[in-house]
């Protein structure tokens, strides 16, 4: 308990030069100091941080700067969330999270968490698809090209049951870089 007493002090304390230099980067205008809660992987803090007026309305620099979303988890508390509820129930989920923050927290909460990171992930995906495959951008950060991109497809009839046809198609594909020799006696296997 001390200890995460002690943790969140130093992070309020760090959110306080961060929201400064935010503040001064973002090149609006202050108006002024709000307050706001934040659950956090060592217990709950409350912080405050400036608003700042900006050409596309006000909002909060330290928020955009540090991933704060709306709701009151922290990004390190929504990623430990959903990596064990990856895991376990969310129920369990919950009990964990409530013993590692020393905060209660409840399965409803857990699932909150993850419908909002899950939605979150989509429209992500979904903005890098309309970039990639209707714009013709690729990615800024996706590194260096590399020198082969084989893309293999294939498809194969299904029998429908119940279903508007009497088959159906199902397809699939794969994009890969190249294939290295994976063992195998009798055939070989290839690892992509």
């Amino acid at each position: 308990a001390e200890g995460r007493r002690a943790a969140r002090e130093l992070c309020r304390e760090a959110l306080r030069g961060l929201d400064a230099r935010a503040t001064a980067a973002s090149g609006g205008a202050k108006q002024r100091l709000e307050e706001r809660w934040v659950a956090t992987t060592f217990g709950r803090i409350r912080i405050w941080r400036y608003r700042v007026k900006g050409a596309n309305g006000s909002f909060h620099p330290l928020d955009r700067t540090i991933g704060l979303s709306q709701a009151e988890a922290s990004p390190a508390l929504r990623e430990a969330t959903c990596d064990l509820a990856t895991r376990i129930p969310y129920r369990q989920v919950a009990e964990v999270v409530s013993r590692l923050t020393g905060e209660p927290i409840g399965h409803q909460s857990t699932w909150r968490i993850l419908q909002t990171e899950g939605a979150r992930i989509r429209t992500e995906e979904g903005q890098l698809v309309h970039s990639v495959f209707d714009n013709g951008q690729a990615p800024p950060d996706i590194g260096p090209s590399p020198e082969l991109v084989v893309v293999e497809a294939d498809g194969a009839y299904v029998a429908a049951q119940r279903e508007e046809g009497d088959r159906f198609e199902i397809k699939t594909g794969v994009f890969y870089t190249g294939k290295a020799p994976a063992g195998g006696r009798r055939h070989r296997r290839w690892k992509l």
